[in-house]
């Protein structure tokens, strides 16, 4: 079953959600339609995170990495991403062997039509490679 962004988020923007100077989301956590369940799901992952989803949610919360602030298990169009920056548009994935590279692909669409980045790293990385993790979000999470 395809996954599709709610109908309506933004105003004037047919429900895309940008900014037409900036091109960055606007209004993503706010005002946005979540399918029934997707809330419960989140709030179930936030409780139950991976030990590699718990490794880097150390080293993002509270404002540890360039002052950026992160959530977790954010719901952004019917997506329920890892970590989230709404600040940057950036979505940070910690991927284990589960994880299905043609859904993946899918979500990954879904997100970069909003004007979201993807980063996607494996539980390996994370684990065992955190700084090098940490300096690739830095890299990328360029504050506009």
């Amino acid at each position: 079953m395809p996954l599709t962004p709610p109908l309506r988020v933004g105003e004037g923007d047919g429900g895309r959600g940008l900014n037409r100077f900036n091109m960055k989301p606007q209004n993503i956590i706010v005002g946005q339609r979540i399918q029934a369940g997707k809330q419960e799901k989140a709030k179930a992952m936030r409780r139950d995170m991976t030990p590699a989803e718990r490794a880097l949610w150390q080293r993002l919360r509270n404002h540890q990495l360039q002052g950026l602030h992160f959530r977790r298990q954010q719901v952004i169009f019917g997506v329920i991403a890892d970590f989230y920056c709404h600040e940057v548009a950036l979505v940070v994935e910690v991927d284990g062997g589960y994880h299905d590279p043609g859904h993946d692909a899918e979500r990954d669409a879904i997100l970069a039509a909003q004007g979201i980045t993807t980063l996607r790293f494996s539980n390996n990385e994370v684990l065992h490679n955190r700084q090098a993790v940490l300096a690739r979000i830095a890299a990328q999470a360029v504050k506009p």
